[in-house]
C-alpha cells in the first residue's frame, strides 16, 4: 500500500463507473484512501464507506454492517415555489435524494498525487433536475489521523435544498469502556454509552444544534484511553448545523451531521461561502472524520489547532491586548447569582483561604425576569444604591465581576420590546 494515495484494491485505474439501472453490474473493487495514519475504504459500486481504520491502533471504527440503507449522506429538497405546505394547506411535496436513488455512480482519484477521491451520483430520474449530481470529494491530512470531507450539488435546477445530512457513519465497531463525549456548553462526558444509547424498549436519538447548546462543532465517541472516532465542522461562519448520535435495537450506534442552508427572500437556499453559483451548491466549510487515540481532552487539542487559527480567536481582545490585567491575573473564577451577599461576600472569602487573585462571573444580578426580561435589567435586584456599594465595597477588596448581560435575546413581553 502506498501512504497518502488512493488505491484501487485489486486493479489500478483511474475513474469507475457503474450503471446501478443496468441491473447486472460489472464488479468494482473497493477503493482504499489510506495514510500511516488513516485508512478508509468505499464500496467501488456505490460509494458506500466500508471501513475507518485507525492504523497505528490496528482498530476498524465500522461494525460488521457499516452501510446504512441510504449510503453516508442524503438530501431532502422541494420545488422551487413550494412553501412548508401547499395552497390547499396540505404538505407540500418533499424530494428525497440518497445514493440509492442514483442511478449511476463513479468514482475518480484527485490530486497531484492521487492524494484524494471524488465520489459522484448522478441520473436521479428527475424530470425537474435532470443533470443533478452529488459530489463528495474526501482527502487525508497529511499530519494527523483527519480526512477532509467536502460535498457539492450540482445542477440543481429548481430544486431547493433544506437539509443535508453528512457524513452518516452508521454502525461504530463495539468496544470496551466506551464513552461519548459532546461539547454541550461546558462539555458532557458519558461513560457505558451504548447501553444508554440502545438499551431498554426505546432506544434513543441524542442532537445538539450549532450555534446553540454546542460550545465546539464536534462529537466524540471513543474507548476511555485507547482509540476514538471523531467528527467535526470547520466552519468559521456559525453556520446552522445539527450533530446527532443515536442507537437502534441490534444495539448499534451510529453519528451524523446535519446542515441548513440559508434561506433568501426568494425562497431559495444555500450555504455562504466564496462557491456560490446557480449550477452548483457547496457546504461552505470542509467536515472531518477523524480517528485518536486518548480521550475528550485530545480531541479538544485537535478542534483547538483550528480554532486558534480563526478570527475569534486571532483577533481576539486578549490577542490585541485590550484585556484589562486584573483578568488576566485571575486564578480562580466563581459562578454565581443571586444578591451581592450571597456572590461578592463568599468570593471576598475564597479569595482570603486561597491567597490567590478571585472574580466573579454574576448572574441574575438584574432586577427583570431571568431570560425573559431582557435588557430590562435594571434596577439590580437589590436596588442601585445597595449594588452600587456592594460592588464599590469588593473592588476596594480586589474582588472583580463580570455582570451577565445576553447578548441577544429580547424579552417579547418587556414594555421596551
Amino acid at each position: 500500500m502506498t501512504f497518502g494515495h488512493v488505491v484501487l484494491v485489486g486493479t489500478c485505474c483511474l475513474l469507475v463507473s457503474t450503471d446501478a439501472a443496468a441491473g447486472a453490474q460489472v464488479a468494482g473493487p473497493p477503493v482504499c484512501l489510506a495514510n500511516e495514519r488513516l485508512q478508509l475504504l468505499f464500496d467501488g459500486n456505490s460509494g458506500d464507506l466500508l471501513r475507518i481504520r485507525d492504523v497505528i491502533a490496528g482498530h476498524d471504527h465500522l461494525g460488521d454492517h457499516p452501510s446504512a440503507a441510504s449510503g453516508f449522506w442524503s438530501i431532502q429538497a422541494r420545488l422551487a415555489g413550494q412553501g412548508s405546505a401547499s395552497a390547499d394547506g396540505e404538505p407540500s411535496q418533499r424530494i428525497a435524494l440518497t445514493a440509492r436513488t442514483a442511478h449511476r455512480f463513479h468514482h475518480e482519484s484527485r490530486g497531484a498525487e492521487s492524494s484524494a477521491i471524488q465520489l459522484v451520483w448522478s441520473d436521479f430520474r428527475l424530470p425537474a433536475a435532470p443533470d443533478l449530481a452529488v459530489e463528495v470529494e474526501v482527502r487525508l491530512d497529511d499530519r494527523v489521523p483527519d480526512s477532509v470531507w467536502a460535498l457539492t450539488i450540482r445542477n440543481p435546477g429548481p430544486l431547493v435544498v433544506e437539509e443535508v445530512r453528512f457524513p452518516v457513519v452508521f454502525g461504530v465497531a463495539r468496544q470496551e469502556d466506551e464513552v461519548l463525549a459532546v461539547p454541550h456548553w461546558m462539555g458532557e462526558k458519558m461513560s457505558d454509552a451504548r447501553r444508554f444509547l440502545t438499551g431498554g424498549n426505546t432506544p434513543r436519538r441524542l442532537q445538539w444544534p450549532y450555534p446553540g447548546h454546542l460550545s465546539l462543532q464536534c462529537v466524540a465517541y471513543y474507548r476511555e484511553g485507547g482509540s476514538g472516532l471523531y467528527l467535526a465542522c470547520r466552519d468559521a461562519t456559525v453556520q446552522r448545523k445539527e450533530f446527532a448520535v443515536w442507537g437502534d435495537s441490534d444495539a448499534r450506534v451510529s453519528a451524523e451531521i446535519a446542515h441548513f442552508p440559508e434561506f433568501r427572500a426568494d425562497g431559495s437556499g444555500a450555504w455562504a461561502g466564496p462557491t456560490r453559483a446557480p449550477d452548483r451548491l457547496t457546504l461552505g466549510y470542509p467536515v472531518i472524520v477523524g480517528t485518536f487515540c486518548g480521550d475528550w481532552f485530545t480531541v479538544a487539542e485537535r478542534y483547538r489547532e483550528w480554532g486558534l487559527r480563526q478570527a475569534w480567536a486571532r483577533d481576539s481582545r486578549l490577542a490585541r491586548g485590550v484585556v484589562p490585567d486584573w483578568v488576566r491575573q485571575t486564578a480562580v473564577w466563581v459562578w454565581n447569582r443571586g444578591r451581592s451577599p450571597g456572590v461578592l461576600e463568599p468570593a471576598a472569602a475564597l479569595q482570603q483561604r486561597l491567597g490567590l487573585p478571585v472574580s466573579v462571573f454574576w448572574h441574575w444580578w438584574h432586577g427583570c425576569a431571568y431570560d425573559a426580561g431582557f435588557p430590562e435589567y435594571l434596577p439590580p435586584r437589590e436596588g442601585a444604591e445597595p449594588f452600587r456599594a456592594a460592588v464599590s465595597e469588593a473592588r476596594q477588596r480586589d474582588i472583580h465581576a463580570l455582570v451577565y448581560m445576553n447578548q441577544r435575546l429580547w424579552g417579547m413581553t418587556t414594555a421596551s420590546y
